[in-house]
């Protein structure tokens, strides 16, 4: 790649964050030769600012389309259409992670066979026994978790029911559980439970993940109750297991509080518009600390699955489904698949006030809870927090945040609190109302101007609103709207002969591995129940500055700023480098390494055997052909420009950016032309110098 683009990556990165602070910008200019050009660029602007909004990042075939039929019903008409279509299950099925990171595993099941024990009518098993203790251990060479990020990436980048899949990463960062539980990865089989399928527990952070996935239209109520009764949440949050006071021993309180400052109603009071509410000059809480003791009693009694699995009968509970017997002991076998149960006998038997309104149990005062009654009581209390009058602000501006923008206005959060209440209980909560709301908002759209000049030359230019309307992208959006509108094509190969001279395509997926190091944040691994940064996380250099009115608080935040950092943007920009300037982008994520037992190692009368030696990659190529073919020539560096511009930072590269470019790229062109012409390669070069420089700059990492 060509040097002279070198100064320009670490000035983009570095001044990103000024950038954003500036409270209006004038981004781009285009050339346009008549009004019909200013319809087709406006539409392609509004197409490309509401997709990158509602996907994991626009394809230009997605702009093209959406632009066109913008034009042709209305911009809103349109928009409203994309997202019916998206809604509508029969239209775009749901894409799961659970079975795809299941089929992924089923298909590498042969690679892992490196030695077969036989002589047990089955060389199906893949596995070596090892002594331990009396216990044979059961041990494969590949590492199994990292499916769980293959699916993910995955379906983040190639999969089509894209609002879906953007809307459960909101909720899942809301709702923020990380792998750190030891026993979250641990490769032994679920305990049996009646009607359920064996699998490993590290499916069952996945299976908690598509929670999500699967409610992501549905009611935020029913999201509350299903991560409730999860055991992957029970043990994240340290409640599976909680038993009801006795003597000296109180509940763990630690679900109460997250639920409460986190899920639904959050620390301070709140009106309709996300205004907290003073008494006196005091903030109001919503909940105090005798307040969380109180709900600590109701989570008492849960444990991990058990009895007959009959998804149907909801008679005890929709969360948990379960006949049969109970165990008394809610620490059984480690389950994390199937909801977990209650254990009547565990179950706190006193009355309980919850944030002003009493639940009794309904079997009398200290008499021992059956699993009906002891259930409804979680029920009860999950009700009254999604029907606290601080839960719809808080909850939208949460998801205003992880779609839109970081600082929503009173009118913008009023507004989508209007469809999360709806017009009665019945209505409360349902999420498809509130994505539509949010996306469709007057303030989603507003942050782009556009504006149609005639003299003295024909110009289209368009403004930004500046810091209150803009939002610092995650690292990880940045990856994926890169990754899909260069046409990224993931390959899974296997190797032929321990050599991938002429490897075999297994698969067309993004089996990619995590990406913690370049840029702090990793699908499943957000570092606590507050994710991957705070919601209210201000930089040191927004102290002193003076929001308007119109923000809630008064006080900006930007909360992806917290993982935003000088490494961060560094790594960040060598793994951008590292992929656009490869040769054949490739990318090597996991290899099986043959290791023969020894007579020590092996148990049992089988025979183990050596297979071959196998190893596999996921390689992703990008196709930038369509910047190659406008960098041969210095009359098209403007289209180049402009074209990168339109679809990777919808029209907002700011003039000087776009200006310090073209400079660039005509001097690189002059310079290929002084040895006669520009050759294809050196077109290559050119263009993925510009490529590089826009995805490092401002107008791509910060979105309005």
């Amino acid at each position: 790649m060509s040097k002279r683009f070198s100064p320009l990556l670490g000035v983009a990165t570095f001044f990103c964050f000024s950038a954003w602070l500036a409270q209006a910008i004038q981004a781009a200019d285009f050339s346009v030769a008549s009004r019909d050009d200013v319809l087709v660029l406006t539409s392609k602007i509004q197409a490309t600012q509401f997709l990158t909004h509602a996907t994991f990042g626009p394809t230009q075939a997605e702009v093209d389309q959406l632009a066109l039929e913008m034009r042709q019903q209305g911009t809103i008409a349109a928009a409203t259409a994309w997202i019916d279509r998206q809604m509508n299950e029969a239209l775009t099925p749901i894409s799961l992670h659970e079975p795809l990171m299941e089929s992924m595993i089923v298909g590498d099941f042969p690679l892992w066979t490196m030695h077969t024990r036989t002589g047990l009518g089955t060389t199906e098993n893949p596995y070596i026994y090892t002594p331990n203790g009396n216990q044979p251990e059961l041990r494969y060479t590949m590492s199994r978790t990292r499916y769980r990020q293959h699916a993910w990436w995955h379906l983040a980048i190639a999969g089509q029911d894209q609002l879906r899949q953007k809307t459960a990463w909101a909720l899942a960062q809301i709702i923020a559980v990380g792998r750190s539980v030891a026993t979250f990865d641990d490769a032994a089989n679920e305990g049996t439970i009646t009607g359920s399928v064996l699998k490993p527990r590290y499916f069952g952070i996945t299976n908690f993940y598509d929670i999500f996935v699967q409610n992501a239209f549905g009611k935020y109520r029913d999201i509350v109750g299903k991560v409730t009764y999860h055991g992957i949440m029970g043990d994240w949050l340290t409640y599976r297991g909680n038993l009801r006071a006795q003597g000296l021993l109180e509940p763990d309180e630690n679900y109460a509080r997250e639920v409460m400052q986190l899920f639904t109603v959050g620390l301070d009071l709140l009106t309709d518009d996300g205004v907290q509410q003073f008494n006196g000059g005091t903030l109001i809480p919503t909940y105090d600390n005798d307040d969380i003791r109180q709900y600590a009693k109701v989570f008492t009694g849960l444990g991990y699955g058990s009895g007959t699995y009959a998804p149907t009968n909801t008679a005890l509970n929709p969360y948990s489904p379960f006949t049969g017997a109970v165990s008394t002991d809610p620490n059984g076998t480690v389950k994390f698949r199937v909801p977990m149960r209650m254990a009547p006998s565990q179950h706190d038997r006193t009355t309980k006030v919850l944030l002003g309104h009493t639940i009794t149990n309904a079997l009398g005062n200290n008499a021992t809870h059956n699993e009906i009654s002891a259930n409804k009581e979680i029920d009860d209390a999950l009700d009254g927090l999604v029907n606290h009058q601080s839960c719809p602000p808080f909850i939208a501006n949460r998801l205003i945040q992880r779609m839109v923008k970081s600082n929503p206005s009173r009118a913008y959060i009023g507004r989508v609190v209007a469809a999360f209440k709806g017009s009665g209980p019945a209505e409360r909560g349902d999420l498809k109302k509130v994505v539509k709301a949010i996306l469709l908002d007057p303030e989603a759209w507003q942050p782009i101007r556009v504006q149609y000049q005639r003299a003295p030359v024909n110009k289209f230019i368009v403004t930004t609103m500046g810091t209150e309307d803009s939002r610092l992208q995650e690292p990880v959006l940045n990856y994926t709207r890169f990754t899909r509108f260069f046409k990224g094509n993931g390959l899974y190969e296997k190797a032929v002969n321990a050599s991938f001279t002429t490897p075999v395509v297994l698969a067309n997926q993004f089996r990619l591995d995590t990406r913690d190091v370049e840029f702090d944040q990793n699908p499943y691994e957000p570092p606590s129940v507050f994710n991957f940064y705070l919601a209210n996380h201000q930089p040191p250099a927004l102290n002193g500055f003076v929001a308007s009115s119109r923000i809630p608080s008064n006080l900006l935040v930007a909360p992806e700023f917290e993982i935003q950092n000088a490494l961060t943007a560094n790594r960040t920009a060598n793994f951008f480098r590292s992929r656009i300037s490869a040769a054949n982008i490739s990318q090597t994520f996991q290899t099986l390494n043959v290791t023969t037992p020894t007579s020590s190692t092996r148990v049992g009368t089988g025979t183990i055997f050596t297979i071959a030696n196998e190893s596999t990659r996921c390689r992703v190529l990008y196709d930038f052909t369509s910047e190659r073919d406008l960098s041969d020539s210095a009359g098209e560096v403007t289209a180049l420009l402009e074209r990168l511009d339109m679809y990777l930072c919808g029209g907002t590269l700011s003039s000087q950016m776009k200006a310090t470019l073209d400079l660039a790229v005509r001097d690189q062109i002059t310079l290929a032309l002084a040895d006669g012409s520009v050759s294809t390669a050196e077109a290559l070069d050119i263009a993925k110098g510009v490529i590089l420089s826009i995805v490092s700059c401002p107008s791509f990492l910060v979105t309005e």
